[in-house]
């Protein structure tokens, strides 16, 4: 997964790293496809217990997560239901991890004297472009399905450069997960 230079003279921040270029993203994507293979290689268990580790740490911080999203607006309220429903997504995708190939796989029915069987596989690295206006919701809902199922994920997150850092500190997993914000 070679990316070539990027066409605009745009840069990306990374939360691990003070800049980081479009083209030096897709070497980082690279990188975490040769890592990702020890993460998809987990049970899904193990990748559950993790994420629900990520839950806990969410939980842990998230009146400093709140604080940061008040610094730049947010109704107080607000950002405290987002958080909330943050860890709430963090948890219910960790307790989906060993679910998923209940639900996606199995034996399908054939005609003839034949046996089919499906299972998921992980895709590699995921790159989701989370909303502007999604908070910490925004990126764990779309960060959590992935890793469950056993990628990596580089997320693009909208949103205030404070939060995207904090949150970046929170779920960075070297070789899982990174969050660039723009």
């Amino acid at each position: 997964m070679a990316m070539g230079a990027p066409r605009s003279r745009a840069t990306w921040r990374s939360c691990a790293r003070p800049s980081l270029s479009l083209s030096a993203a897709g070497y980082s994507a690279e990188s975490r496809d040769t890592r990702q293979r020890s993460w998809a290689e987990r049970t899904a268990y193990n990748r559950g217990q993790i994420i629900y580790r990520v839950a806990e740490v969410l939980e842990g911080r998230a009146g400093q997560l709140a604080a940061e999203l008040e610094a730049v607006g947010v109704d107080p309220d607000a950002a405290r239901a987002d958080v909330e429903a943050a860890v709430d997504a963090a948890v219910y995708w960790a307790g989906f991890a060993d679910k998923l190939d209940q639900l996606a796989g199995g034996v399908n029915p054939v005609a003839g004297p034949f046996l089919n069987l499906s299972e998921t596989v992980p895709l590699g690295v995921c790159a989701p472009a989370c909303p502007d206006d999604g908070g910490v919701r925004g990126v764990l809902r779309l960060v959590c399905p992935a890793i469950m199922a056993g990628n990596a994920v580089v997320a693009l997150a909208g949103g205030e450069e404070a939060v995207v850092k904090l949150l970046g500190q929170l779920v960075d997993r070297p070789g899982q997960v990174g969050v660039l914000d723009q």
